[in-house]
């Protein structure tokens, strides 16, 4: 599994929650460390190489995922010093994504700049077109925070 992450021959959402599922079942803290450095490096390869913008938009095509939402997303977490609370770069993302209402900011952004839309197209935009996101799942269940107090990024 680790010459997989390692190899980026995962590099989809599904696989590599399966991977971290088994990384957070390891009982010994040696296994776990482990898989810290390259499961860590995965999760940043699936983001930077733009495969969890792909996964996106696919996953959600009511929700008009753009390049720039996931770019800006990730420049946050970098400059969180708490983003080390987890090796799921994704997971971090998507919590800027929508703790940060980074969608809405960006769409902000559009409509300020010269020859953007007017206030009731940013209006009736940001209503039907970016409804809010559900929340997230909580850390550790599912593919999102690890569990083991000792790992950091």
């Amino acid at each position: 599994m680790i010459e997989s992450l390692d190899t980026h021959r995962v590099n989809t959402l599904t696989e590599l929650c399966r991977i971290e599922r088994v990384a957070a079942a390891c009982e010994s803290e040696e296994d776990t460390r482990a898989f810290q450095g390259p499961m860590t490096a995965a999760w940043d390869y699936y983001v930077s190489s733009n495969q969890m913008l792909s996964e996106l938009r696919g996953l959600t095509k009511d929700y008009p995922f753009c390049g720039e939402i996931v770019s800006d997303a990730l420049i946050r977490v970098r400059n969180d010093p708490d983003s080390n609370r987890s090796w799921n770069l994704a997971w971090l993302c998507l919590v800027k994504i929508q703790q940060e209402y980074v969608v809405v900011l960006l769409l902000l952004s559009a409509w300020l700049r010269p020859g953007g839309a007017d206030a009731s197209d940013f209006c009736y935009c940001a209503e039907t077109s970016f409804p809010p996101m559900p929340p997230l799942k909580q850390p550790g269940s599912r593919c999102g925070e690890m569990s083991s107090p000792n790992r950091a990024r």
